[in-house]
């Protein structure tokens, strides 16, 4: 499945990462100087309880604009966001796409 990751922090990295492993291709939203390292490096993530570290190639991204191919190309769409980042973002972000059905959460 085509998965969109929108946020490289950490969430958003690991869940990237969980989602490579899986067999997805996957596409992580990244900016600026991180975004570049990105490209050169891979996505490395040191896994300190294993101890271990693995190396990810998802398709990096430095931005989507609604209605564009890319953003039409992606089966799902994940938003990794810290606490403090506007809830209006989200809204905006995923409202526009999913118009007309009711998206859910599973809690646990």
């Amino acid at each position: 499945m085509k998965v969109l990751v929108y946020g490289s922090g950490v969430i958003g990295c690991y869940l990237a990462h969980v989602l490579c492993t899986a067999g997805n291709d996957v596409a992580l939203l990244a900016r600026g100087q991180w975004k570049e390292q990105l490209q050169q490096n891979g996505l490395r993530i040191r896994h300190h309880l294993q101890r271990k570290t693995t190396l990810d190639h998802p398709k990096i991204i430095g931005g989507i604009e609604e209605g564009t191919e890319p953003l039409k190309d992606f089966r799902s769409s994940m938003i990794a966001r810290s606490r403090s980042s506007s809830a209006s973002a989200t809204s905006s972000t995923c409202g526009s796409r999913h118009k007309g059905r009711e998206t859910r959460t599973p809690t646990g």
